[in-house]
């Protein structure tokens, strides 16, 4: 990289796979580079080399650089030039600045599945952006998986599994609260996802926007939603890839089946030998390409903060 401020680093847990690191790390290439200042102008000189590199890593970890705040973020985010993407979903988020929220608000102790961020809506954002203002005093991780090792894994594991779900693929029943609330992961209400309070309305633009079937609204005033079915299995630029959760009890296959357990204990069993986890630095920045790589939350201790940017 020309007049470059990155120098490639490496991480505790980071996995190689072909040769390729999950995540990419960059670091200062020097410590009179190491401001928030420097990065963004690195990006800007860099984006197009740095979107390669994103593409080849799914993931790329900006470490020691002083980021100190949801303003240096953005600043971030914009030098890309990415469109931004609205947040539409289930999980508690507060606006901090422009382009900018916080991750999901749902207590700690709880881990939030592996998932592709908004994959039950009809368009998904292309890249996240990680931001830690303040890192866990313990544990709270956010852990990536590459969907395509994913992929080749499971074919070796349970192959007639992996033929049956990619010609049925799965349904997923979830329900949104009445009200918001931070005590769940799923605790965004009906009415602040779809921006009304009109149970008309808001099953229109449930079809509209999510990949559902059915959306109803219950006696006592919370959203029952069905998605699918959902397309497990999908292909982009070549690669194939896993791109939907298959672990839960909200999960069945489209046919109406129940996930067989040897299924599920080959997905997690993967999960867990392929995924790395973030230990969050203040100040790390970490872009993850969303089609690519799949993110999921390790439980943790307060106090965590960490912010995040959606692009198209």
């Amino acid at each position: 990289m020309n007049d470059s401020p990155f120098a490639e680093s490496t991480i505790p847990g980071e996995k190689i796979f072909h040769g390729v690191a999950l995540p990419k790390t960059l670091s200062p290439v020097s410590p009179a580079v190491s401001g928030a200042d420097a990065l963004v102008q690195g990006v800007t000189k860099n984006s197009s080399l740095l979107s390669s590199l994103l593409r080849k890593h799914g993931a790329i970890l900006f470490r020691g650089f002083d980021v100190s705040g949801a303003s240096d973020l953005r600043r971030v985010v914009e030098a890309f030039e990415w469109e931004e993407m609205p947040y539409l979903g289930g999980s508690p988020r507060l606006k901090i600045d422009e382009r900018v929220y916080t991750s999901n608000e749902a207590p700690l102790d709880l881990f939030i599945r592996f998932h592709h961020e908004m994959s039950l809506m009809k368009e998904i954002p292309s890249k996240i952006f990680f931001f830690c203002l303040t890192p866990p005093r313990e544990g709270g991780e956010t852990a990536l998986a590459r969907s395509d090792v994913l992929f080749r894994e499971m074919v070796r594991r349970v192959p007639e599994f992996v033929n049956r779900v990619a010609e049925v693929g799965t349904v997923v029943e979830l329900e949104y609260p009445k009200e918001n609330t931070t005590d769940l992961i799923m605790g965004t209400s009906w009415k602040s996802v779809l921006e009304t309070d009109d149970p008309s309305l808001a099953k229109q633009r449930a079809l509209e926007k999510m990949e559902c079937s059915s959306f109803e609204i219950t006696k006592d005033g919370h959203a029952e939603v069905l998605f699918g079915p959902l397309q497990v299995i999908r292909t982009l630029d070549g690669q194939t890839l896993w791109f939907n959760n298959i672990d839960g009890s909200d999960v069945k296959l489209g046919d109406g089946n129940p996930v067989p357990h040897e299924a599920i204990d080959a997905y997690r069993e993967t999960l867990g030998e392929i995924s790395v986890d973030i230990e969050w630095q203040k100040g790390d920045v970490l872009l993850v390409d969303n089609w690519s790589v799949q993110h999921a939350r390790r439980p943790g201790k307060p106090p965590r903060q960490i912010l995040v940017s959606l692009c198209k």
